[in-house]
């Protein structure tokens, strides 16, 4: 009987202290079945939580009952057991007996507990974490508050800052504000989400990290991984004096895009203007450029990879463009090159001289939008060398707010921030779940690209485009074949 009862138990994910009695299947309101499962526990006294006194007496018992986990083609399972209520002889108070397996005194089994707990670990929404359950969405709630994640007691040695589009609500001094943008606080070297803030205000993160830590934990960060927001920037004067900030190089490409897609944009409205009909050769060009601005993009080790058997289709249109006007040529070759002097695994010191070298050239440009990326470039120029030299980026941040965006996508918004806090740290957040940071290289597989061939070596190239000399000849082109 025994070996039969932990069997039992042991399906059905109940506690050892319980025995089976009875089953029964009873039809809910809204059709579906719910099994109610009637059975026996073990009876443990406890001391008089009013008095302390040990002198006891049974005094009947209460019908109670607590939901567990779904058994049978996932049916609804509630566990009806009687509780025991004890009269204390001292003070003449009665109390309930403490049952072990049902979790907070709530109407739930510590195993269904447990289950929900894990589930909020996933990217899962309120709604079908209390599905798959079997409980309604308040229990899902009530498990929330009792989880509900801390402010961090420390900080990790690299620290990364970014912001993500929440549109969520918070209560402050009975009123509600609506706040677009959080900012994402991750640990640069494990991944893990240490805090979501409600604010991306300088003075407020300010406020948020000189009064929640110490000065001596404070100095223990000693990098800052961000984008080129200036109210991340002074964070390291004014929080933290012995960390470095670190810009990230894809933010860094973010800008060259930008700078890159104006010109482009430009030349595509050049072409549209001297259209005078639809479908003429004008516009066929202006769409066709349209078409190609994300291939003109890609990086020049990725061709192949990316393009496949259209590599060299999409080489001869993006050539033709470039022939065309010399300024996009410009932009074409500033993006490309910055791409091969990131992509070149070489020390430090070279990376460093390619880049002055870099700057130098298309500096000098006359195009407005070279010339002001370059410039935004230059003025963050110590940031990125500290990003290159220490090899520290903001892609835990990138990936976390991935994974925050999907569950919010999923949920269909979330306009609660303690719940949008308290998921995203539980999903991203846990020690279990922290990612270790793969740092990736230049790729593996073969690069050839019409880059390598027509443009020449970094040194070599002379800016094409001058607003100075309208008749200068355009139509020579180094080589560059290796």
């Amino acid at each position: 009987m025994n070996k039969t009862k932990k069997i039992i138990n042991s399906l059905a994910a109940l506690s050892e202290e319980i025995t089976v009695r009875d089953v029964k299947e009873v039809t809910q309101e809204d059709g579906c079945i719910r099994l109610d499962v009637y059975v026996d526990h073990i009876v443990h006294t406890r001391s008089c939580p009013h008095c302390g006194s040990k002198k006891c007496k049974k005094q009947g018992k209460k019908p109670s009952y607590a939901w567990h986990i779904p058994q049978g083609k996932r049916r609804p399972t509630r566990i009806i057991y009687r509780r025991q209520r004890f009269l204390c002889k001292t003070c003449g108070s009665t109390y309930l007996e403490e049952i072990t397996w049902i979790y907070e005194d709530g109407h739930l089994t510590s195993e269904l507990a447990g289950c929900i707990i894990t589930d909020l670990h996933s990217i899962m929404t309120k709604n079908d974490i209390a599905r798959i359950n079997g409980v309604s969405v308040y229990f899902v709630d009530y498990i929330l508050d009792k989880v509900k994640p801390p402010i961090p007691s420390h900080l990790p040695a690299v620290i990364c800052l970014d912001e993500t589009f929440s549109q969520v609500e918070e209560e402050l001094d009975d009123k509600t504000a609506w706040i677009r943008f959080v900012t994402n606080l991750s640990d640069g070297e494990t991944g893990e989400l240490l805090d979501i803030l409600p604010f991306r205000n300088k003075h407020q993160l300010i406020r948020y990290f000189n009064d929640n830590f110490s000065y001596e934990e404070r100095s223990k960060v000693k990098h800052l991984c961000c984008d080129g927001a200036d109210y991340y920037m002074d964070l390291a004067g004014k929080c933290f004096p012995c960390a470095d900030v670190c810009l990230d190089n894809f933010h860094i490409t973010k800008r060259l895009h930008k700078g890159f897609f104006h010109v482009r944009t430009k030349q595509q409205e050049n072409l549209l203007s001297k259209s005078k009909e639809k479908n003429d050769r004008y516009f066929k060009e202006a769409y066709d450029l349209k078409r190609l601005s994300h291939k003109f993009v890609t990086s020049a080790y990725n061709h192949d990879f990316y393009w496949g058997d259209k590599c060299d289709e999409y080489s001869a249109r993006l050539k033709h463009h470039l022939a065309a006007c010399p300024e996009l040529k410009d932009a074409y070759a500033m993006l490309q090159y910055y791409y091969e002097i990131f992509h070149n695994i070489c020390d430090y010191e070279t990376k460093i001289s390619d880049l002055n070298t870099w700057i130098s050239i298309f500096g000098k440009s006359t195009s407005e939008p070279i010339a002001a990326t370059v410039k935004s470039i230059t003025d963050r120029l110590d940031y990125i060398h500290n990003a290159w030299k220490k090899g520290y980026s903001n892609a835990v941040c990138e990936g976390n707010n991935n994974v925050i965006q999907t569950l919010k996508d999923l949920s269909f918004g979330i306009h609660n921030f303690d719940y949008f806090r308290t998921r995203s740290l539980l999903i991203v957040g846990s020690p279990g779940v922290a990612r270790e940071l793969e740092k990736k290289h230049a790729d593996d597989h073969d690069c050839h690209s019409f880059f390598f061939d027509d443009f020449p070596s970094l040194e070599e190239y002379t800016l094409a485009y001058d607003w100075t000399d309208p008749d200068k000849d355009f139509s020579k082109e180094g080589d560059r074949s290796s």
